[in-house]
């Protein structure tokens, strides 16, 4: 990795952590276009910024750490809001407390688990594994179903069958890809 700390895949994650609170300002007036403008921005710099490091070779420590944080922060603040806020179709789906929670559970037991294997003297690798990065996705993709139903007050009850569905495989993935960060960790280190 450069020793170069901020590149421009590195101000793409940061705008993204600096774009999680107006995500979250505008979602509480009930601006749900704008927000969805703002969604749609951030998981863009999210796609992008990886990207343009390995196409830039500038990949550094900085950004490798700061990636995960950003996504979790866009990621587990859109569900908090979506779980808390009442949207324009709130009446037919709501995102479950349990699953924020759970969410936020997740994160705090890796980053204990990261926090042991460094106090082990264990060398630590941050990269994201297929599992996660198919998580990201689905969770991004299940959000953006939501922002769609709120902008366009869609309430066909096909849909909502299509978002339990997709729910559910959103909270699949989830667990499954804990468990393998649980599993790299304390089975497969070096």
């Amino acid at each position: 990795m450069h020793k170069k700390k901020l590149t421009l895949a590195t101000c793409l994650t940061l705008l993204r952590i600096l774009l999680s609170p107006v995500l979250l300002a505008c979602m509480i007036k009930g601006y749900w276009f704008l927000a969805f403008f703002i969604f749609v921005l951030a998981a863009l710099s999210d796609m992008l910024d990886g990207f343009l490091a390995r196409l830039r070779n500038e990949q550094t420590l900085l950004g490798a750490c700061l990636d995960p944080i950003a996504d979790k922060i866009f990621i587990i603040s859109s569900f908090a809001a979506l779980a808390f806020i009442k949207g324009p179709t709130a009446s037919v789906f709501i995102i479950p407390v349990w699953f924020v929670w759970f969410m936020v559970v997740k994160e705090i037991a890796l980053i204990i688990g990261i926090v042991i294997l460094y106090c082990a003297g264990t060398r630590i690798d941050i990269k994201p594994t297929l599992w996660s990065k198919v998580t990201t996705a689905l969770q991004l993709f299940f959000i953006w179903l939501l922002f769609i139903a709120y902008i366009f007050n869609y309430v066909s009850i096909y849909f909502f069958y299509y978002l339990y569905v997709v729910f559910g495989i959103v909270v699949f993935m989830t667990g499954i890809s804990f468990f393998q960060y649980a599993y790299i960790g304390f089975f497969r280190r070096k």
